[in-house]
């Protein structure tokens, strides 16, 4: 499937962003036929990147979560609104604090749903026009003006 070359090479790339190498090379072993391992607890399935910075943070592990889905699936690019977190992702989050009783949303619930519309709204277009690893840069996604 074509979108699955670009699953692998987006998030190959995704992950050499990440400040988290461990799971670099089973990663990059996905170019020449490789598989990413399964699991019980500790293994990948487990593990999820870390980004420096709160807006890259937020926008690039949703981007993660979404790639993953749609590669362990094997699912074309339109589906992605088959992952449970893009199909619900308009539903509020608030936080309430147990001391004095105030609602507020956090800033990364804030910024993950700008991040999974606009990735729900982009992404196929990026696929079909065999672009996806082009919604990697900033000004594509958590600096852009179009969110």
């Amino acid at each position: 499937m074509k979108d699955k070359i670009q699953y692998t090479e987006t998030l190959i790339q995704l992950v050499e962003l990440n400040l988290d190498d461990t799971w670099l090379e089973e990663f990059r072993s996905l170019r020449t036929g490789g598989f990413l391992p399964g699991g019980g607890a500790g293994s990948l399935n487990d593990w999820g990147p870390i980004f420096s910075g709160r807006f890259q943070n937020a926008w690039y592990s949703n981007l993660y979560d979404i790639l993953r889905f749609l590669y362990d699936n094997d699912l074309p690019s339109n589906r992605i609104g088959d992952y449970k977190t893009v199909a619900l992702r308009n539903n509020i989050r608030i936080l309430r604090c147990l001391g004095c009783s105030k609602s507020y949303q956090h800033p990364s619930r804030f910024e993950s749903h700008i991040a999974l519309d606009l990735y729900c709204r982009d992404l196929p277009d990026f696929a079909k026009k065999n672009r996806l690893t082009e919604i990697l840069p900033a000004q594509n996604s958590f600096e852009t003006n179009a969110a």
